[in-house]
């Protein structure tokens, strides 16, 4: 089409849906689904199986998932399909002008994908305690250990899905619910 395309970011290219979005809680899930048809392989006329979970190893493969797709998300690739890739913090400067890292961008139209945080709700004591959001729980390599007691997956399901707030791309088809099964299949640890 002839048209120049620059592409500005913040952090990392891939956004939250490769590095704490979909691609990592995907692959969570899969090693979670896997687990619990082990355990349940009779329902296929097998016999089940009682797989111990390598937390460490699990969240490993998750990153080797993420370092399988992030060439096709890198600034070598789209520089080698014409992008002007430009990492910086940028601002509009006039309605057809951005600026960023001392470069003035010209357009008659830009998109505007920002991507997300998670907010972390303001509760009281919040800073006190160890908390997971949507961009530290890949990053664990031993199970969290809590109190084993009647309900207390529902109340840990209640407190995750308010403390893992991963905003947009976990609401989608219903991920949010299957994501905080695996998390708590291959995370939470009863405390015996």
């Amino acid at each position: 089409l002839g048209a120049k395309v620059a592409l500005v970011e913040k952090h990392k290219l891939g956004g939250d849906c490769l590095w704490y979005g979909c691609v990592p809680s995907k692959s969570l899930i899969k090693s979670a689904r896997i687990a619990y048809e082990l355990r349940n392989a009779d329902h296929w006329a097998l016999a089940p199986a009682d797989p111990q979970p390598d937390l460490a190893r699990v969240m490993e493969r998750v990153r080797g998932v993420i370092a399988g797709i992030e060439p096709f998300d890198s600034p070598e690739r789209f520089r080698g399909l014409g992008v002007d890739v430009i990492f910086g913090e940028g601002r509009f400067v006039a309605p057809d002008a951005f600026e960023v890292g001392g470069r003035r961008l010209t357009a008659k139209t830009f998109v505007i994908a920002t991507g997300s945080r998670p907010a972390v709700p303001p509760i009281p004591g919040i800073e006190d305690v160890p908390y997971l959001t949507n961009e530290t729980v890949f990053d664990l390599r031993e199970q969290v250990r809590r109190k084993h007691d009647r309900g207390a997956e529902r109340v840990d399901r209640l407190l995750v899905g308010i403390l893992l707030p991963a905003r947009n791309h976990l609401d989608r088809n219903g991920v949010v619910a299957a994501f905080l099964d695996a998390v708590f299949l291959l995370v939470a640890a009863p405390v015996r």
